[in-house]
């Protein structure tokens, strides 16, 4: 009889796991999607200006702003965030690949207020073609991240 018990209880506690453990998961993919298809924009500017421009620079910092804040009870530091151009401070040449990288925190479980070194950084990494003709392109401030 308490053999049943105990494995009826550990049957509870596996499903309470995998139903947990999936929750964090779509939480996880979904984030990421997220983050590849900044990052996939970040490229995208990057191809049609030929560099990485101050909009586009003020575009990524709303973007790691809106998202470290999104969790009011634990907000993350969005000095964890990372953004990597290939094209940046000026454009480059009509046909050139540009590569963009964006790099964001994530915790897991929301553990991370309680245990430190539960954060890791998502990545996205976007690619395009630069499109940029010098007298065509409209003049843009270009940036640095």
């Amino acid at each position: 009889m308490l053999a049943d018990f105990e494995m009826a209880m550990m049957m509870i506690f596996l499903v309470i796991m995998v139903v947990f453990g999936g929750t964090e998961m779509v939480v996880m993919v979904s984030t990421d999607f997220s983050v590849q298809s900044e990052a996939q924009a970040i490229a995208m500017s990057e191809g049609k200006y030929g560099g990485y421009t101050v909009p586009e620079q003020a575009s990524v910092e709303a973007y790691i702003d809106t998202y470290c804040a999104s969790d009011e009870s634990n907000p993350l530091n969005p000095n964890h965030a990372a953004v990597g151009v290939s094209a940046a401070g000026s454009p480059v040449a009509y046909g050139t690949e540009v590569t963009s990288a964006l790099a964001v925190p994530f915790q897991f479980w929301q553990i991370g207020k309680y245990l430190p070194g539960t954060e890791i950084l998502l990545t996205g990494r976007g690619k395009s073609i630069s499109s940029y003709i010098p007298g065509v392109t409209p003049d843009v401030a270009y940036a640095s991240p």
